[in-house]
């Protein structure tokens, strides 16, 4: 069945190429026979007519438009030839020059920024230097030789204080007790034969409220009053 199909389909490509190949040179003809009757037999017939008037400087005109051809066209080619040789080198003398100058830019931006840099820590160091230097003569005049320690600890928070401190995660996923949780666990701790007095110290300790630091009116003092 294929070969059918490419049977039937091959006669017709060949007449669509066949038409094509007509219609060019039919076009290729036209164009000719146009050139030929507008533009060439009009030329010869004015040569013609030019060279019976006048056959001498028609003879000088033919010779010399021979002899032209050559140095015409050597004119043309070297014309071009330097057009072009000069617009290559042009072209490629800016990138050059220009890949220089923005090298040397960069280079010349790159020593910049070094030597700020290094300026930039020169005067931080030297501002931080003063400025602990003042604190300990400071500190020494206030406190005398325990000021050494006070001016270490403040130096440390602040050169170290201004980095964060990575949070601590809970691994026991254990929640703080609320006061009254808290009482309840104190109490429940008394009635299993806990010491109270050390739920009270790691609670203060921890800065949470606890039953002996909370404020219970005196009915003693009360009566006493009366």
């Amino acid at each position: 069945m294929a070969s059918k199909v490419s049977q039937v389909e091959l006669p017709d490509e060949d007449d669509d190429m066949y038409s094509y190949f007509n219609k060019s040179i039919s076009a290729v003809q036209e164009h000719a026979d146009h050139f030929e009757q507008v533009y060439a037999r009009p030329a010869l017939r004015t040569s013609q007519a030019f060279f019976d008037e006048h056959p001498i400087a028609a003879t000088f005109i033919a010779i010399f438009l021979f002899l032209s051809v050559v140095p015409v066209t050597m004119f043309l080619g070297l014309s071009l030839f330097a057009v072009a040789s000069f617009t290559f080198v042009a072209l490629t003398s800016t990138v050059i020059l220009s890949a220089i100058v923005v090298l040397s830019l960069l280079s010349l931006l790159i020593l910049t920024l070094l030597i700020t840099f290094a300026s930039s820590a020169f005067l931080t160091i030297s501002g931080i230097s003063i400025y602990s230097f003042a604190s300990l003569l400071n500190l020494l005049r206030i406190y005398g030789s325990s000021g050494v320690s006070l001016w270490m600890d403040q130096m440390s928070e602040l050169i170290f204080g201004a980095f964060p401190v990575p949070p601590q995660i809970n691994t026991n996923d254990e929640r703080p007790l609320s006061p009254d949780e808290q009482d309840e666990a104190r109490w429940s701790d008394v009635q299993d034969g806990t010491d109270p007095h050390d739920l009270d110290s790691g609670a203060e300790h921890e800065g949470l409220a606890t039953p002996s630091s909370i404020h219970e009116p005196s009915f003693k003092d009360n009566g006493d009053s009366r």
